[in-house]
Order: structure tokens, then C-alpha cells, then sequence
């Protein structure tokens, strides 16, 4: 198992193992090892001290560790998550993956989890469930209702867009169907594609992105703000995800959560959407809207999820 690499160089460094030269099995790549016992069996023993740790007392530690660090909003959330419960029959439930079901599960078991990722995206037990699995999720006895910004990675490019007139432009795509007036068509599928293939162009290098002729709508329709994102990609393609994901998760939990929290509003956070309690909905849809404005000073709509 995994224990068995220091294991065995305990081992060896107590005289107990001896390891064999490395030979390459039949003349393919994998290299195969003999290990011999040095030490008698059926004589005095000697104690031989290790440090590995089974995993579920390393997840706790690591659970334990990130909880303390969790800033006001991110504690707020994580209590939430552990408020869920199931509605009954998703046992049942043929139509269910087994991820889904492995994922209710746990919830059902109180097996929580928490991992707050380098860009501040909070990972726990709603953020990893298949969204299958959704409709038996209960908070505090009611069920989940989501709203997420609309569009709001090409929202955030807009807000570090300098002023004037392209800014301007942006906005006012922005303000509708971005991703079908991007694509030139309003087909449901096109908007998808083109949404999908947008985000992986933010995404991928420079040397790339020849590959996305959404993108290359994009670069010709606003020019300053490609420039923008291609400057953030300049020494490595991945820090403009990076600047995003960390924009939204301080829209998210410093803004959103935060004025949630404020008015005892309970909240579960899955990166750009926050789920609710039907009853507090559009109360947390308006405090979304409000909070784009504050943070970033652009209006950002937001949706059901």
C-alpha cells in the first residue's frame, strides 16, 4: 500500500531488508525487485519506527486545519453544508450514477468534507455532487434553489477593460445573450459551443489560440479587452484563470456570503452560484446584482442555476 515505500526504507536502514538489483522484467520498461529478510524471525526482534498515518486520520488533520483557516463568510458556508440532509428515495433511484449516489452517501452518512483551493474556491460536499443528485438535497428541510451570475467570467474581463467606448460596447452585450451574439445565431446548442469553447480559450496558451474562432469573434469585436486577457497569459497561461477564479471568489464570499450572512440568510456556495431556501431566493439573487456593483461596479445579472 502506500505505507510500504517507508516502510521498506526503515527497513533497510535497520538491516532488516535487503533489496535486490533492479532488473528489467522479460525486456519491457517495468523493473522488478527481490527483497530478502536479513533478520531472524524466530530471534530477538527490533523495533523499527514509522510515520505513516492511515488516510482517515490524515483527511481529519487536513479537514481541521483548513476549517481554522476560513475566513468569516467561508465558516458560514461550511456550517451550512453540514445542515443538509436527503429527501427519501434517492436509494431507489435507478437514474443515479454511481458517483451521485457514492456522493449522497456521504451526506446521508454525515461524511463532510471541506478544501479551499489557491484561488479561493471553496470545494465541500455540494460543490462535488453530480447535479443528478440535487433534487433530494434539503436544507434545513426545504429544498435547494440556485441563482448564478450570468455570464460572469467575460463579466469580469469587462470590469478590468478600460474605460470607453469598447467598454461600453462590451456592457451592452453583456446586458443580453452574450454567448449567442458572440456565436451569430440563437441556437441553444451554438450559445452552449460557444460558451464552452470561450472559456477554454481564456484558458489555454496564447500558441493556442488559433484553435477557437469564438474567440477570434471576441478579439475582433473587442480588442482592448483580448489584450487584456492575453496580457494576464503573457508568462503563463494559466494566471488569467487564476485572476478570474480569485475575482469571483472574493465576489462571491466577500460580497455575496457575507451580506447573506449578515441577515441570517443560510447559504451554500458552488464557485459562481449560491443555492438557498426558495423562500430567500430572490433575496439572494438582489444581493448578488448589488453585490457587482459594489465590488466590481458593473452590473452583473443573475439567474436560476
Amino acid at each position: 500500500g502506500a505505507a510500504w515505500p517507508k516502510m521498506r526504507r526503515a527497513m533497510e536502514s535497520a538491516g532488516l531488508l535487503t533489496v535486490s538489483q533492479s532488473y528489467k522484467a522479460g525486456g519491457v520498461r517495468p523493473k522488478c525487485k527481490t527483497y530478502t529478510l536479513t533478520a531472524s524471525l524466530a530471534g530477538p526482534t527490533k523495533a523499527v519506527s514509522q510515520t505513516w498515518r492511515p488516510l482517515r486520520q490524515v483527511a481529519k488533520t487536513r479537514l481541521a486545519v483548513t476549517i481554522a483557516a476560513l475566513s468569516v463568510a467561508e465558516a458560514y458556508v461550511w456550517q451550512c453544508v453540514q445542515r443538509l440532509t436527503l429527501a427519501p428515495g434517492w436509494q431507489d433511484d435507478a437514474s443515479l450514477s454511481d458517483d451521485a449516489r457514492g456522493g449522497l452517501s456521504r451526506i446521508d452518512a454525515k461524511e463532510w468534507f471541506c478544501v479551499k483551493d489557491r484561488n479561493g474556491r471553496l470545494h465541500h460536499n455540494l460543490s462535488n455532487l453530480s447535479k443528478s443528485a440535487r433534487p433530494y438535497l434539503r436544507l434545513d428541510g426545504q429544498i435547494l434553489v440556485g441563482n448564478d451570475f450570468s455570464a460572469l467570467h467575460p463579466n469580469l474581463i469587462l470590469s478590468m477593460t478600460p474605460a470607453g467606448e469598447e467598454r461600453e460596447k462590451l456592457a451592452e452585450w453583456l446586458a443580453g445573450d452574450f454567448y449567442s451574439r458572440l456565436a451569430g445565431t440563437a441556437c441553444p446548442k451554438a450559445r452552449k459551443t460557444a460558451k464552452r469553447e470561450f472559456n477554454a480559450a481564456v484558458n489555454d496558451t496564447l500558441a493556442h489560440e488559433h484553435r477557437y474562432p469564438i474567440f477570434a469573434a471576441f478579439a475582433s469585436e473587442f480588442p482592448q479587452a483580448t489584450a487584456t486577457v492575453r496580457q494576464l497569459k503573457t508568462e503563463d497561461h494559466r494566471r488569467a484563470a487564476c485572476v478570474l477564479q480569485r475575482l469571483e471568489s472574493e465576489l462571491i464570499f466577500a460580497e455575496v456570503v457575507a451580506a447573506c450572512e449578515k441577515r441570517g440568510i443560510p447559504v451554500l456556495s458552488l464557485h459562481d452560484a449560491i443555492f438557498s431556501a426558495p423562500g430567500d431566493a430572490e433575496t439572494v439573487r438582489a444581493e448578488m446584482v448589488s453585490a457587482a456593483r459594489r465590488r466590481l461596479g458593473i452590473a452583473i445579472g443573475a439567474k436560476a442555476a
